[in-house]
């Protein structure tokens, strides 16, 4: 039986284009950093989390969600685990919103080749996006943007569904 090159190498860059959804999370896995009593912070599972708590005010309709929400929400979170102050909450705020939503607000990108073409590609993609700017208190807000949605959903059981339809 021979293998088809085309049917294996068919749609490759939308595939290439959901995995690459989650390179922030694995940008997010190399950091490190630690609390205040030495213990390494979990960036790769905070970012996951920081995605859910913007999805979660999407859900209720909060457009006022920026680093200071998230590192209320970050602070609550992890009480009992990291010894961090205020400060270094919305420290750690930040650097996971810059890494899904790049300072120079340009889309996070990845380069690859494309096995279906023969060419060299570049994917970009949004995860977060800035929604609201408030100019008397200079605050930014964001939201997840469409591919922060699709990252989101593909971290949810539509997928065992999915694979039991299949």
């Amino acid at each position: 039986m021979d293998v088809s090159i085309k049917n294996i190498t068919e749609n490759y860059r939308d595939r290439m284009e959901r995995l690459a959804l989650f390179d922030p999370l694995y940008i997010l896995e190399r950091k490190s950093g630690k609390d205040n009593r030495g213990n390494p912070v979990d960036y790769y599972g905070l970012g996951l989390l920081t995605l859910l708590f913007f999805f979660e005010n999407m859900l209720i309709r909060n457009k006022k969600a920026g680093v200071l929400e998230l590192a209320k929400f970050l602070s609550k979170l992890t009480q009992e685990k990291y010894d961090l102050s205020f400060e270094d909450h919305i420290k750690l705020s930040r650097e996971i919103i810059q890494v899904f939503r790049p300072p120079s607000g340009r889309r996070n990108s990845r380069e690859f080749y494309n096995w279906e073409t023969g060419e060299e590609e570049v994917i970009q993609y949004s995860i977060l996006k800035a929604s609201h700017f408030d100019s008397k208190t200079n605050t930014q807000y964001y939201e997840l943007d469409e591919q922060g949605l699709e990252l989101i959903f593909a971290t949810k059981e539509y997928f065992s569904e999915f694979q039991l339809s299949i």
